[in-house]
């Protein structure tokens, strides 16, 4: 299974991201620890959201704009 892991250093709420290709699931830690878990995300918005980190676009707003309102996330107590 292919996982890329981000740790982001420019973002005022976000510190780490993790995506898991085979199942298109996206680990985001918030700052504060608090790790949440978004399933089943879309092939569209999965590469979109990829490809709006590895070019520094505001992981923020790409978060807010491709994943935040579309999918469920569940807290992960790590």
């Amino acid at each position: 299974m292919q996982i890329t892991t981000y740790n982001i250093q420019d973002s005022s709420r976000i510190t780490k991201v993790v995506m898991f290709e085979e199942t298109r699931s996206i680990q985001i830690t918030f700052k504060g620890n608090k790790t949440y878990s978004y399933h089943s995300v879309s092939k569209f918005d999965f590469d979109a959201f990829k490809q709006d980190i590895e070019n520094g676009e505001s992981v923020g707003k790409s978060f807010e704009k491709r994943i935040r309102n579309k999918y469920a996330g569940n807290r992960l107590y790590l």
